[in-house]
């Protein structure tokens, strides 16, 4: 013969019957009411990390995306304002994207640089790579034909004469 007492009527069982009025293990299992009066606290929170722009929080409409490393990428709508750079959620992936919207739909273009060997193969650099290089480093990418393309990062500057010595040897002035 077990001893069932009364609950308090705003007792909130989950799990296992329990009751407050007596220890028993599954005492965690059940909260009073008053617990949960801060739902209007919470709520508010909710709102809060709502206008997140991280990826795993918020509400609303989404959008996804597969990255080249297989990574599927979701991202809030209202977070995603035209040119905005999104990386891809896989920490080992060095992939970024600008986020276009034409006539309210979202794509997600591949920042990095097409690059073209002496045989016309085409390689595909990545902006976070070029990005990541320090000054007057070299980055090699070996091509399948045996060449390699060399990239750097370099100051380049051109010397303009004034426009009225331009106008004297006959180049074209600059607008």
């Amino acid at each position: 013969a077990s001893l069932m007492l009364p609950q308090h009527p705003n007792d909130l069982i989950l799990g296992k019957s329990a009751s407050p009025h007596h220890s028993s293990p599954s005492d965690e299992l059940t909260y009073q009411w008053h617990d949960f009066w801060g739902a209007g606290q919470a709520l508010a929170e909710i709102e809060r990390i709502a206008t997140g722009t991280m990826t795993s929080t918020g509400l609303g409409k989404e959008v996804k995306f597969e990255c080249v490393c297989g990574a599927t990428n979701k991202r809030r709508m209202r977070c995603l304002p035209q040119g905005k750079i999104v990386s891809c959620i896989n920490p080992e992936c060095a992939e970024t994207w600008d986020v276009e919207i034409s006539d309210g739909e979202y794509e997600f273009a591949r920042r990095g640089h097409y690059l073209e060997c002496l045989c016309g193969t085409t390689h595909f650099v990545t902006s976070t790579s070029t990005e990541k290089m320090d000054r007057q480093e070299w980055g090699t990418i070996p091509c399948e034909c045996g060449g390699k393309l060399l990239l750097r990062w370099s100051l380049n500057y051109v010397v303009m004469p004034p426009k009225s010595e331009q106008a004297a040897t006959g180049e074209a002035a600059e607008e």
